[in-house]
């Protein structure tokens, strides 16, 4: 075993200011071509051996980590992307319980320790449409552009030291689909073709934003106090003599009710088919009445306008927002609607349309703020316009009212006594149950009314009820956040 030393000697073998011995093996014997080596240098330069056999591993670890440059495998670099990245980093270009940082154009992005499915990559997922959320830097250099980007990768090891270069490619955002857009601009309409189904996964949820001081429900200020998600098949059943056409809806696998922020699932839901006429521009011409009591589960999409758009342009249109997944109604708002652009979306290019609507109403789907609220709020969506149908859309709204502190104080006691996502008896939806429900219940019959429901925002307390027991309603201040989300599954 040879060691390469820095240890200078003369030409009797003594430690000398200058020259270097070549090699030198463990022992402390000459190899032939170095230098003759007295029996007291020997000594020190066992000494000096076992001292480098100690160093060279953590020199050589270090010389290893400042020439090992890490790799990425996707994207590819000087190729072009659109929407969400995934930007891979193979495991083996890391040390062992590592992680990656990222940087877009030299801004940090994050620190990713998630590995992909099959656990060979790091992963950091870059929204190429989402604004850079570091708000230290000026808003200009935050918004989303196509065009040239560098991507940075730097290896660390698990002590958060860098390990090895970074590593820097570039890639071509495209995320602009304009060239779809016709000279005459563009008529928008759903597909409708006899066995063509979509199916949508959707959620909508209640958010605590603001409550006024005193009112015990504070900790679950930020929550999504109430909500619903599930996937619905809408599928096109026949073409009726005024060119309209039949649409069926139907939940698919189970619907989820959300408190606390958890979903639950509503095991034993009774649900039926739901069923309208539509036209091209999904304006609802006629609704079948049932009369089961089974959830009716379903999805509302936007009305689109009669004439063709150009990029710009803005009309008003009726339109329905947050139906309740259980009795299906919804709320009527008169939305003011502009064409902002042509993007890719869902891997199809899109027009993306903004939404604007301000009304006084009852959230559909809430039991907890039953009466009317003030709601300002957008959509943006993004249609298809090539497949004939909404590829996503997402409405954000901010409602304000007063509401009944006992319904409050209610809430409370289901949001504390009860464990995360389990529903509260007062503000849980009536849930029909099919087979296998409560004993004594018949298919489709729905859990009998809570003993206390929240008397209307606004209205005077409900006969019967705590608050018409106890006297004059105590009413207090509060601001909401309501989220719906839309999505094309396939």
């Amino acid at each position: 075993m040879t060691f390469a030393s820095a240890v200078c000697y003369d030409s009797t073998g003594e430690i000398a200011p200058e020259g270097l011995v070549r090699s030198l093996d463990w022992t402390g014997q000459r190899v032939p071509g170095a230098g003759r080596i007295s029996p007291m240098s020997r000594g020190r330069l066992v000494v000096a051996a076992v001292v480098a056999s100690l160093v060279a591993p953590a020199l050589l670890a270090s010389i290893v980590s400042a020439e090992t440059e890490i790799r990425i495998t996707r994207p590819l670099d000087g190729s072009t992307v659109r929407e969400t990245v995934n930007v891979l980093v193979p495991v083996s270009s890391v040390p062992g319980n590592g992680f990656i940082s990222c940087m877009v154009d030299d801004k940090f992005r994050c620190a990713a320790a998630s590995k992909s499915a099959n656990g060979v990559s790091f992963v950091f997922r870059w929204d190429t449409k989402a604004m850079n959320p570091d708000t230290s830097i000026p808003l200009a250099e935050r918004m989303p552009r196509d065009g040239k980007h560098t991507i940075t990768v730097q290896a660390y090891d698990a002590d958060g030291m860098k390990y090895g270069k970074p590593k820097q490619i570039t890639v071509y955002v495209s995320n602009s689909a304009t060239k779809f857009m016709p000279a005459g601009g563009l008529k928008l309409r759903y597909t409708h073709k006899v066995g063509r189904a979509s199916t949508y996964e959707f959620k909508y949820t209640l958010d605590l934003k603001r409550i006024e001081s005193g009112a015990n429900v504070s900790a679950a200020v930020g929550e999504a106090v109430e909500g619903a998600g599930g996937v619905v098949k809408r599928s096109v059943e026949d073409v009726m003599p005024d060119n309209t056409v039949l649409i069926r809806q139907k939940l698919v696998g189970a619907l989820e009710y959300y408190q606390k922020g958890q979903p639950v699932p509503a095991l034993g839901l009774a649900t039926r088919a739901v069923y309208h006429t539509e036209d091209a521009m999904g304006r609802i011409t006629y609704t079948l009445k049932s009369s089961s009591r089974a959830a009716r589960v379903a999805v509302d999409l936007p009305n689109l306008p009669a004439h063709r758009v150009r990029i710009g342009d803005t009309w008003t249109q009726p339109d329905r927002i947050f139906r309740d997944a259980i009795t299906g109604n919804s709320a009527a708002v008169v939305s003011t609607s502009t064409l902002e652009g042509m993007e890719w979306e869902g891997g199809q290019p899109c027009a993306k349309i903004k939404s604007s609507f301000s009304a006084t109403m009852t959230i559909p789907f809430s039991r907890a703020f039953m009466g009317p609220l003030s709601v300002n709020g957008e959509t943006i969506m993004y249609f298809g316009c090539e497949v004939g149908e909404v590829v996503s859309s997402v409405t954000t709204a901010a409602a304000r009212g007063r509401v009944d502190r006992n319904a409050l104080n209610v809430l409370a006691q289901s949001l504390g006594a009860q464990g995360a996502g389990v529903p509260s008896p007062a503000f849980a939806p009536a849930i029909p149950m099919g087979p296998g429900g409560p004993p004594g219940m018949e298919e489709g019959e729905a859990y009998p009314p809570p003993a206390y429901m929240p008397a209307p925002s606004g209205y005077g307390p409900v006969p019967g009820s705590l608050e018409a027991a106890q006297g004059a309603v105590d009413l207090v201040d509060v601001e909401l956040v309501v989220h719906q989300t839309l999505s094309l599954v396939r």
